[in-house]
């Protein structure tokens, strides 16, 4: 039961800055730990935290993420704003967005993204704007054993590699990969008979290790799905 007893919970914070590579170079200066960095049409993305588990799993503690300011002016050009626009977002997960979202509507917020599938991970993603104007992301809620499934439609057999090694998994090679957006593989029987013996939490702690963050960069950076 990993996720099924878990209700709305806060997932993570964005803020939209104007460069991405100054602000993660202030943020690990201070001493947050970088999960992972990548240049985007829109600026960048990078993430920070001491999350247990891949990029699509919002299993541990509350994440600060940083994007830049190109997707804010997209973004926030579809939320209805009161005054002077504040580029943060308040990112919160559930097991069910459909009806979340429309609770949110129903209770006097007004729809910016209806639920659609999302680039990266698969997550279900959709946005509105609170009764005051600030923006509030629905993401859903992905147990590790998702999101590795998931690494394996992006990344194939190195995906399986990753997981047998993860402190190493940054040195891999992704040259056999295919360039260009989408899942581009399917998990065959000896990725998910591995996958089998692993609970979520022992996959999570797995995915913690340090060599996935550059693993995951390489392959969002090769097959451009940000």
């Amino acid at each position: 039961m990993y996720q099924a007893e878990r209700g709305l919970e806060i997932g993570y914070v964005n803020i939209w800055v104007e460069d991405v590579p100054r602000s993660v170079k202030f943020y690990e200066s201070i001493g947050l730990h970088k999960r992972f960095h990548v240049d985007t049409a829109d600026g960048g993305f990078a993430e920070f935290g001491t999350v247990l588990g891949g990029v699509g799993s919002d299993a541990g503690s509350v994440r600060l993420c940083i994007s830049g300011m190109k997707e804010a002016e997209r973004l926030f050009g579809k939320a209805k704003k009161r005054g002077a626009i504040n580029y943060t977002q308040l990112v919160l997960v559930h097991n069910d967005v459909e009806s979340v979202y429309r609770a949110a509507v129903e209770a006097g917020g007004s729809g910016i993204n209806d639920p659609a599938p999302g680039p990266c991970w698969g997550s279900t993603i959709a946005r509105f704007s609170d009764p005051d104007g600030n923006m509030v992301s629905l993401i859903s809620r992905m147990s590790p054993q998702q999101v590795a499934l998931r690494l394996y439609e992006l990344a194939g057999p190195v995906a399986l590699d990753a997981i047998k090694d993860p402190e190493n998994a940054d040195k891999l090679s992704l040259d056999a990969l295919p360039r260009g957006k989408g899942a581009t593989f399917q998990p065959d029987v000896e990725f998910t008979k591995y996958l089998a013996g692993f609970s979520d939490e022992e996959l999570a702690k797995v995915f913690a290790a340090s060599g996935f963050s550059g693993m995951e960069s390489a392959i969002f950076e090769r097959i451009r799905i940000v």
